[in-house]
């Protein structure tokens, strides 16, 4: 039986797991409370420019706690929230694009990021606005060099208004190597041996 299992969109039970998880991994002393705030913390899948794209997997999202959650911080929520693959690894942000994949900066609410190589395969999006962050988990099956983004699923201010984006973060997925059980390689050496008795049979007769 594969190890592999096809990834299905998290239940909203699940995707509150992961962030009561984060919450409490990550929350600040009560002293650093912020005196001010977004009025409600959005939920990514808000961010329609994101979700609605064909290659949209899925989100996890939005984190706001403080101090925020954000870069290489965000890994283990994304191993939580999708086990089908073998790991995640975080490669940089765009506010270092100069020396990574992302080939712009951009600060709105909406926009585009755009991408020094276009990607192909697992990939997930981290946005940062505020002190929420999301991440959007897509599959490029056909190579992608921008993307249109939103923070609406993000972080929006007590008038319930987006809020400018910080940065983006990419993160890559490696794909969980299928291995063989066990009972498969037995099964494997039995067919084999059986194979052979056949063909050593008709070569004697």
């Amino acid at each position: 039986m594969p190890l592999v299992q096809p990834l299905h969109p998290l239940t909203a039970a699940r995707r509150a797991a992961v962030l009561a998880a984060a919450v409490v991994a990550f929350a600040a002393p009560a002293s650093d409370a912020r005196a001010q705030g977004p009025a409600r913390i959005p939920d990514c899948s808000e961010a329609v420019a994101m979700v609605s794209l064909g290659s949209f997997i899925d989100c996890i999202g939005a984190i706001d706690v403080a101090p925020p959650i954000q870069g290489a911080g965000l890994l283990p929520l994304l191993d939580a929230a999708f086990p089908g693959y073998a790991a995640w690894s975080y490669l940089g942000s765009s506010e270092n694009f100069m020396s990574n994949l992302f080939a712009n900066d951009p600060s709105g609410r909406t926009g585009t990021l755009l991408f020094d190589t276009p990607l192909s395969g697992v990939w997930g999006i981290g946005l940062k606005s505020g002190t929420g962050s999301s991440v959007y988990v897509f599959d490029f099956t056909t190579p992608t060099a921008s993307l249109v983004y939103s923070t609406a699923g993000t972080s929006v201010n007590i008038r319930d208004i987006p809020q400018a984006l910080s940065h983006a973060d990419l993160f890559r997925a490696r794909r969980m190597t299928v291995v063989p059980e066990p009972d498969t390689y037995a099964l494997m050496g039995t067919g084999l041996v059986v194979m052979a008795g056949l063909v050593r049979r008709r070569l004697r007769a």
